[in-house]
């Protein structure tokens, strides 16, 4: 029967050297402890952006899990998203779940959602996205800075209006408007750490979804 070895491994004559804990997996492998969550990431969970293939979700809601809070930050990444309907813009808002039909404005603003780009994607263009949600404040901050959309055998990066936060919307529940540049920080003030409690999602404001998928990844700092 294979065993796990775990001791101590002194390397001299290297930046960093010193004895530091290992562990070998049972085919002889060595093993680095502290990198999954660290460096690669944590997959929390992963969306069917089709429905099981019914194509008729207009928006995606994720009911935050508790321990998802454990993290420092957790990224959003949309993977071969297409709108089968009319022209449309994505963005993220966030509402509790208590009341889920009541979108939260941000702090200090009558904006309530966070979007890639005031430019509509076009109609059954496969586009990809990537937020990254700070959640260990009561602020929390979504970054937009990663979306682009395939026309043919060319790549387009919707213009944007700040390349750290991208564009802010009105959100009625249905559609997005007012897009506008953030003048300064945004983020939902929920008055304590971590999202347990409430629902994002992921608004699409013409025509359903007919292909990809979301990614939930979680990280924390060393």
């Amino acid at each position: 029967m294979a065993h796990k070895i775990k001791g101590d491994v002194q390397i001299d004559g290297l930046s960093g050297s010193g004895t530091r804990p290992v562990a070998v997996d049972s085919t002889g492998k060595l093993i680095e402890e502290t990198a999954t969550a660290k460096t690669n990431g944590t997959l929390l969970g992963t969306v069917d952006m089709t429905n099981g293939g019914a194509d008729n979700l207009q928006n995606i809601d994720i009911v935050w899990q508790s321990s998802w809070d454990d993290y420092d930050y957790v990224d959003l990444v949309v993977a071969d998203a297409r709108n089968g309907g009319a022209n449309s813009r994505s963005a993220w808002a966030l509402a509790s779940v208590g009341t889920p039909s009541t979108w939260i404005n941000f702090s200090g603003s009558i904006k309530d959602a966070a979007g890639w780009s005031i430019t509509s994607v076009p109609q059954n263009i496969t586009w990809h996205g990537v937020a990254r949600m700070w959640i260990q404040s009561s602020l929390k901050r979504t970054a937009c800075n990663s979306m682009m959309y395939n026309v043919d055998s060319s790549s387009i990066y919707p213009s944007i209006g700040s390349y750290t936060q991208a564009t802010v919307f009105n959100y009625s529940g249905t559609t997005l408007t007012s897009g506008a540049s953030p003048t300064g920080w945004f983020g939902w003030d929920t008055g304590s750490k971590g999202l347990d409690g409430y629902i994002l999602r992921l608004v699409q404001d013409g025509g359903t979804l007919n292909n990809g998928t979301i990614k939930i990844v979680g990280y924390k700092y060393p």
